[in-house]
């Protein structure tokens, strides 16, 4: 009889434990009231119910990576998670706490904050931080101006194989090379740069980012720009079709021009106006003036003054001389 009640005991102290994990199981994958990337990292080891190993590389970029998500979402937990592994050196968490607070994504908006992470990130060698701290030294964000320094931190995040963050280190540096901005002003080191990014419209941009296909059509919009200065306007035409097909604002603008006059191309009307129609209305100015013309003058589309004058000063609003210099024509014509 007493093994019969010991076996008994035990097997309702079975039954409450298997009772008890199914609560927690249930609490954990359903409700989802943890933190998911803590139960499986912390301090750069991966925690698990049987045993705890080293984690890789990748699985903590990872963790950070998830830890950044939670806190754009005032997650205090993550927040705070990503904060120490920031404090204790770590260059991925120093880039990703930047953009938290330079954006103002879950946290109180603070540019002194995004810079010191981005420079302290930037020195061990994050690509992330470089690209992001040259923008601020290029456009003078919370910094003083310097298109040097901007130039020195492009160079180096080049070498990031982040394909994206890669590409648009070159892409910002060609700009300074074609400005002569902070570099010896070098237009074909700016146009071998464009077509090294050029290059990977082969690789199915389909399957890259939204950052990287705004980078490859921004780079074959300025050497359709270069071709078309070279009057060659095929070539143009080309670079400008495979921008547009990435989204371009400028190689639709310059791509309905094209159709609208005829340049280098069989005039289509129809398609002009589909192309600047969608230029105008994302703010491209010279397609708003363009597509202004058209109503003024009934090319294309309904003769409409009123639309005219509103597309005229939206581009004027941008501070666009040319849409200027129309309206104050208009305004004297009308006067007269």
């Amino acid at each position: 009889m007493q093994l019969l009640y010991k076996h008994k005991k035990y097997s309702v102290i079975f039954i409450i434990l298997v009772g008890l994990l199914g609560i927690f199981l249930y609490l954990k994958f359903y409700l989802n009231l943890s933190i998911k990337p803590s139960t499986l990292y912390k301090n750069k080891a991966m925690i698990n119910t049987s045993k705890t190993r080293p984690a890789t590389a990748e699985e903590v970029d990872q963790h950070i990576m998830a830890l950044q998500e939670l806190a754009s979402k005032k997650n205090t937990q993550a927040l705070t998670e990503l904060t120490t592994l920031a404090n204790n050196g770590n260059a991925n968490a120093q880039s990703k706490l930047a953009m938290l607070y330079a954006t103002g994504d879950g946290v109180e908006k603070n540019l002194q904050k995004a810079f010191d992470l981005y420079t302290q990130a930037s020195k061990k060698g994050s690509s992330v931080a470089q690209l992001n701290l040259g923008f601020y030294y290029e456009s003078g964000v919370h910094v003083k101006q310097d298109y040097s320094k901007a130039a020195e931190l492009y160079t180096q995040a080049i070498e990031s194989k982040d394909i994206s963050v890669k590409s648009l280190a070159q892409f910002n540096l060609a700009n300074l090379y074609r400005q002569g901005l902070g570099v010896e002003k070098n237009i074909e080191k700016a146009i071998t740069l464009y077509e090294t990014i050029a290059s990977g419209v082969d690789t199915n941009p389909k399957e890259q980012s939204a950052l990287y296909k705004e980078t490859l059509g921004g780079a074959l919009t300025a050497l359709g720009h270069f071709s078309r200065d070279k009057k060659e306007l095929d070539k143009a035409r080309q670079y400008y079709s495979l921008a547009s097909k990435l989204g371009s604002i400028s190689a639709k603008t310059n791509l309905g021009y094209d159709y609208l006059t005829g340049n280098g191309v069989t005039k289509d009307i129809p398609m002009a106006i589909e192309l600047l129609t969608y230029a105008a209305k994302r703010g491209e100015p010279i397609a708003q003036i363009n597509l202004g013309v058209c109503y003024l003058n009934g090319v294309g589309v309904k003769k409409d003054v009123k639309k005219a004058m509103e597309l005229f000063k939206a581009s004027a609003d941008q501070g666009c001389e040319k849409a200027i210099n129309i309206l104050n024509t208009l305004k004297q014509a009308s006067n007269n």
